[in-house]
């Protein structure tokens, strides 16, 4: 997570002073939020897990008009509050590397929505105690928006709400506890800044 981070502040770093390349602006963005991802529906997630608080962080590749194409990472760690003789699970974490792209509309002066549409490959790693003892791998896709408020010439607050849904690629089981760990499904809340 800590290599993510620096990649992110490397690339927001050597664009802040970029040019425009024809009909596409190099205008970096950086977006920076907490994110509690509310589980929903029949899966593991919400069962068995209690609700975290997580982080959000996206980088503005470039802009088309008020259309941004950006790259993220979502994360959050999950405790296992389950039955007992289910499994030795302690904890689960929730890493997603996606892709975004937003368009803002601006509203009253100082206020804008951006919604978004995210497509990101996502990993549930189960731990013990600490210990590693398995890994999911998945396809993420995330609806939403986001309300901005505009608190200088560069810096907005945000405030986000989103659908996200994930298919994993377990193998199929007669146990129902298999069946939950297929999918998971959560509307998402965000609150963060974006610096651009």
């Amino acid at each position: 997570m800590k290599k993510s981070f620096y990649l992110v502040v490397l690339l927001f770093s050597l664009g802040m002073n970029a040019q425009n390349f024809g009909f596409f602006l190099f205008n970096p963005s950086l977006r920076v939020g907490a994110a509690v991802p509310t589980q929903i529906g029949n899966t593991a997630l919400n069962h068995f897990y209690t609700t975290p608080v997580g982080i959000d962080v996206n980088y503005s590749i470039f802009k088309l008009y008020k259309g941004e194409f950006n790259i993220g990472y979502s994360g959050a760690s999950y405790r296992f509050v389950g039955v007992p003789d289910f499994t030795a699970y302690t904890r689960s974490t929730q890493s997603v590397y996606y892709m975004q792209l937003t368009y803002e509309v601006d509203l009253k002066k100082n206020w804008s929505v951006t919604p978004f549409v995210n497509l990101g490959a996502e990993q549930l790693r189960h731990q013990e105690n600490g210990a590693l003892i398995a890994i999911q791998n998945g396809t993420q896709v995330q609806l939403g928006g986001y309300l901005n408020f505009k608190l200088a010439a560069i810096l907005k607050a945000y405030a986000g709400l989103s659908f996200s849904t994930t298919n994993y690629n377990l193998q199929d089981g007669v146990s129902e506890y298999v069946t939950k760990y297929k999918k998971s499904q959560a509307l998402v809340f965000t609150l963060g800044l974006k610096i651009n």
